[in-house]
């Protein structure tokens, strides 16, 4: 709606935007290199870290796209509000080692089956990696013995998959009460809210990849951004798009702190009746 009076081709704050938008921030950076460096060196689990709106999917995403042909086998689980005797089944069935067609197979069969794929995809030369996100959720010892377990497959032999568990920071305490299943975390990376120069350019990074040619945006504004978001991306992408929105509205020529303010007004306005 206001991308042609701003003189942009798209939306530039986006949550799904493409590779293209992508802002290499330090903390960003160093996870992605933590995480290549946890599964090139067959570490069996890796834990990602970072606050919501950190951008943790982005990372899983760009992650799977950056494997070699070798990791043929990644399996991703969005959804873990799932039983931890399921986990296995889930695993086996994504892998295509086992069907569900003619009811679920026991727990004996399953495990089974993840141990000949496993080998099997071990004597190809190959990798597989498993991505588990928002597993702050799972607060179940028995998930995480369940994890462990599968962590191990196929048992005595060089690990052939990966574990990249992604979470929110509450998941430390469950953890630290958990130190036998904490200690297989050799690696763990955390995402850190940008500093306020990296808002800074993070917006304009944002803005020019969408064909900004000018500034948007007056550097007050952008400071008052990340006082108001945090350094959180997500915060700072609903911030930014609705100043645009509003700045279209009133035929604003730039952004301005006022208007950032009212923005923020807008967005945590309660209303009574």
């Amino acid at each position: 709606m206001y991308e042609n009076y701003w003189g942009l081709r798209e939306k530039p704050f986006r949550d799904d935007a493409s590779d293209a938008f992508f802002f290499p921030a330090e903390t960003h950076q160093t996870a992605t290199l933590k995480l290549r460096y946890a599964i090139d060196n067959r570490h069996s689990a890796v834990l990602l870290l970072g606050p919501s709106g950190m951008g943790k999917s982005l990372l899983v995403n760009r992650l799977r796209r950056s494997l070699p042909d070798t990791f043929r086998l990644v399996i991703r689980l969005a959804y873990p509000l799932i039983a931890p005797a399921e986990l296995p089944l889930y695993l086996a069935s994504e892998a295509g080692w086992v069907s569900c067609d003619v009811g679920s197979p026991s727990t004996p069969s399953i495990i089974q089956a993840l141990e000949r794929g496993l080998r099997e995809v071990s004597r190809r030369g190959d990798r597989a990696v498993v991505i588990l996100e928002e597993a702050q959720l799972w607060t179940a010892g028995r998930f995480w013995e369940t994890l462990r377990t599968l962590m191990n497959l196929p048992p005595d032999e060089t690990p052939v998959w990966s574990f990249v568990i992604s979470a929110q920071p509450q998941i430390l305490p469950i953890l630290r009460g958990l130190p036998h299943v904490e200690e297989r975390f050799t690696l763990r990376c955390r995402l850190k809210p940008f500093s306020p120069d990296e808002t800074r350019r993070y917006i304009r990074h944002r803005l020019t990849a969408a064909g900004s040619t000018r500034e948007v945006f007056t550097q007050d504004a952008a400071t008052l951004i990340h006082e108001l978001s945090g350094g959180i991306p997500r915060r700072i992408n609903r911030l930014c798009d609705l100043a645009l929105f509003v700045g279209f509205a009133e035929k604003l020529d730039t952004i301005r702190p006022e208007h950032v303010e009212a923005v923020q007004e807008e967005l945590t306005a309660v209303t009574v009746e």
